[in-house]
């Protein structure tokens, strides 16, 4: 074979691995799409006084609710912010706390290419947060700070705030940031570029991590969501905030692991995506007091607002979060009927029938799992008599899903915020009886025609840790893992790389109530996703988990076991290879076809 040849042959070569890679990005490396639409009219009110325009979005007239401010990404639209207003309106409280939304026109500004323009937009954003704040002048709820939302550059802009000169300290309270890349610029546009990230990282973390002492570190609290593989414009790698506020002023989420999306969403998705944005919108209650329309304690704020994005055994800054437990009075249930064993499967009854068992003061009784087809009201009570101290742990627990959310809305459900009638999951509570009642008793009722299996005494050797690492991981091979517990938790500590898309298919000799659930997660990082569909799935993770990854199985009593049969899916990793590298990809394709080509025109030369 001559030179030429070959020098085709491997430019062919390339080209087709470089083809077959970035066919595989567009139909097989990413995650299905699970996000609901949301439809509304908005009527956007410009402001006269300030210009550029500010734009009210809801209401008419003089504001009155607490001021959330929406700010566009590179080359992106005030009018972006619609979702977000809708999902407010439609979550007015009843104790009279309401939101206003307002939006800056960037003019669809390039701010991913160029400093200059974040640095300009961050003062004008100032100025316009000293503007909104003069519109509720005479107000009963007067707003001393705003809440930010920040689309992609939007939230480096946010961010930008409170290194400029006409920054007013406190006027920003929370910054929630989507497909925001905090760590790093997504275009590698300029030097002058990395080099504003690098100094507004370290300013961040001297004012938040090292300096306790700041305004920001008491009172400021940034929240970054990322959109997982389905986008293809920001690396979710770079929207981690970690090392920027730690886990005292902050947190990372993707969407993934969001409940009720539990899914990937792109880039402009996340603006619009109705589970998601609805999270975001709950958030902001959340944070806020609806007394005064003002934000709560910093940490308060954090821990109501975790939940939104993050379910409650995922542990946030080494902390797991649980709602706070009252004592409350409650009468004992005329009727009710004993459980006698430490496992039971308790079906609802039309009459109402409530289920009680007496909790030994012991140590494996310092926790009762449950796991059911609906919520299951609880109660922990203290012994003494028909009127008793209780405990109340009637919340929904997490919702596991069994199926991906269905994508099937009528515009007239819009008025719902939650319409889940065609979404499927189970849900898992897990109650802890030592901080509560520790020998009392435990109520529970159950709705008519669902199921629950309840743990008083869940298995001490419910945590299995296995050698899986990345290399391992490409041999095909089937992982036999014990179930003692209704959740049984896997520590792979040495399966950290991403790269791989892994096909994984579950089997288990298991009841007909529950099909195994599983969830992936990283150790010390911010990606979960759940095995979807249940059975036969992808476990594919948009960032590295450096510190392993922890799977978390729940099954009934009926599993002994559950059979994990884990392959390396080549096709999907092809696609990955697209996603992170795809410029070097191109790059070097046209490197090879123009050395190629040249070395054969040299030769012909030659001749």
């Amino acid at each position: 074979m001559s030179k030429r040849a070959a020098a085709l042959l491997a430019a062919a070569g390339w080209l087709s691995v470089c083809g077959l890679s970035f066919y595989s990005f567009l139909v097989g490396s990413l995650d299905p799409d699970g996000c609901r639409k949301t439809f509304m009219d908005p009527n956007y009110l410009p402001t006269s006084d300030f210009r550029p325009n500010v734009s009210f979005f809801s209401g008419c007239g003089q504001p009155s609710g607490v001021p959330v401010l929406f700010i566009p990404g590179n080359a992106g639209s005030s009018h972006q912010a619609r979702s977000l207003g809708r999902i407010l309106a439609t979550l007015r409280g009843s104790d009279g706390l309401s939101f206003d939304l307002f939006t800056v026109d960037t003019r669809e500004e390039l701010t991913a290419f160029d400093v200059d323009l974040i640095v300009d937009q961050s003062a004008y954003v100032n100025e316009a947060i000293k503007y909104i704040l003069t519109l509720y002048a005479g107000g009963h709820r007067r707003p001393d700070s705003v809440i930010i939302v920040g689309h992609s550059m939007g939230g480096i802009v946010a961010r930008s705030l409170l290194r400029m000169p006409n920054y007013t300290p406190g006027s920003v309270a929370s910054i929630f940031t989507k497909a925001t890349p905090h760590k790093a610029p997504p275009i590698a546009a300029s030097r002058r570029m990395h080099d504003y990230y690098r100094s507004l990282n370290e300013f961040w973390a001297a004012r938040l991590r090292v300096d306790g002492t700041s305004a920001e570190s008491r009172s400021l609290m940034l929240v970054s969501l990322a959109g997982g593989t389905r986008d293809t414009m920001i690396d979710s790698r770079l929207t981690d905030v970690s090392e920027i506020v730690g886990g005292a002023n902050g947190f990372s989420a993707f969407a993934t692991g969001v409940p009720r999306v539990w899914g990937s969403a792109d880039h402009r998705c996340v603006l619009w995506c109705k589970q998601l944005v609805t999270a975001v919108g709950r958030a902001v209650f959340a944070a806020t007091d609806p007394a005064s329309g003002r934000p709560i304690a910093l940490g308060p704020r954090i821990e109501a607002v975790e939940p939104f994005f993050r379910n409650r055994f995922d542990a946030m800054a080494g902390r797991p979060r649980r709602p706070p437990l009252v004592p409350t009075r409650w009468r004992r249930p005329a009727r009710t009927s004993r459980i006698a064993s430490s496992r039971a499967a308790i079906e609802g009854q039309a009459d109402g029938t409530w289920f009680e068992r007496r909790l030994l003061d012991q140590p494996s009784a310092a926790r009762v799992q449950i796991l059911s087809q609906q919520p299951v009201k609880v109660y922990v009570c203290a012994n003494a008599g028909s009127e008793e101290s209780c405990f109340d742990h009637s919340f929904t627990g997490d919702a596991l899903p069994t199926a991906l959310p269905s994508k099937k809305i009528e515009r007239d459900d819009e008025l719902k915020v939650d319409v889940n009638a065609e979404d499927s999951f189970v849900h898992y509570v897990e109650l802890d009886v030592a901080s509560t009642v520790r020998n009392g008793t435990a109520f529970f009722q159950v709705e008519p025609s669902s199921f629950a299996a309840i743990d008083f005494e869940p298995s001490t050797d419910d945590v299995v840790e296995l050698p899986l690492d990345s290399l391992t991981s490409l041999i095909p091979q089937t992982i036999d893992i014990p179930t003692p517990s209704l959740q049984t938790t896997v520590r792979l500590p040495r399966l950290t790389y991403s790269f791989f898309d892994l096909r994984v298919r579950v089997s288990g000799r298991c009841g007909t109530r529950f099909q195994p659930v599983i969830q992936f997660a990283s150790t010390c990082g911010a990606e979960s996703r759940f095995l979807l569909p249940p059975g036969d799935g992808r476990l594919r993770f948009a960032a590295d988990a450096e510190c392993g990854q922890t799977w978390r199985i729940w099954t009934d009593h009926g599993c002994g076991s559950v059979a994990v049969h884990v392959s390396v899916d080549w096709f999907a990793t092809l696609g990955n290879l697209a996603r992170r590298y795809g410029v070097n990809l191109i790059s070097m394709g046209t490197g090879v076809v123009l050395l190629a080509v040249s070395r054969g025109y040299a030769r012909e030369l030659q001749l």
